[in-house]
């Protein structure tokens, strides 16, 4: 919703991230109703569970995710009628400083983001990969012609090295079996 409202709007980027954050809130908001609405028919899919009726337990969660679905369409619908028509009234309506802290806030986003991410992702053993696609980041966006399909090249090369990683891992761990000194491998 905040892409269309960006660009219909002709909206700066970074003041579209920051208008995400209201849209991703009413997201949260559809997702606690929908999880209020179902804890009394928990019941009943646990009925069904010990009736071994997966029909039933799956007629539940069809029924919960076009539960949510309607939800989020009712929302993204009375957002872009509301967006195209007054859209434009509001983003005018308001003030400099405002808007440029809306600026500093979408600004922010993706380092929070990617805070966030390493937080819950990052290992002792990622630090190398980490500063290696910093270190590839930095020389392929200062190179005119690899920099419009930087993000690209970028997500190839660590795809590459995390399939390399893989495969290192799972050689060596298929490498180090432990026979039992059976006589079945001849030795």
């Amino acid at each position: 919703m905040a892409t269309v409202l960006a660009i219909s709007l002709n909206l700066d980027p970074n003041i579209a991230v920051a208008t995400a954050i209201p849209f991703s809130l009413l997201g949260q908001y559809g997702v606690t109703l929908i999880f209020t609405l179902m804890s009394p028919l928990m019941s009943k899919a646990d009925k069904y569970a010990a009736e071994a009726n997966p029909k039933g337990i799956e007629r539940l969660n069809y029924f919960a995710m076009a539960l949510l679905g309607l939800i989020f369409g009712v929302v993204v619908t009375l957002f872009f009628i509301g967006g195209a028509t007054m859209g434009q009234a509001v983003v005018s309506a308001i003030p400099a400083w405002l808007s440029s802290g809306l600026s500093a806030a979408g600004g922010m986003m993706r380092f929070v983001g990617f805070a966030i991410l390493l937080k819950f992702m990052m290992s002792r053993d990622m630090w190398g990969f980490y500063f290696l696609g910093f270190g590839l980041a930095l020389i392929v966006s200062n190179i005119s012609a690899l920099s419009t399909p930087a993000l690209l090249i970028l997500a190839l090369i660590g795809f590459g090295f995390a399939f390399w990683d893989f495969q290192q891992n799972t050689e060596l761990k298929g490498a180090i079996e432990v026979s039992d000194g059976g006589e079945e491998d001849g030795i």
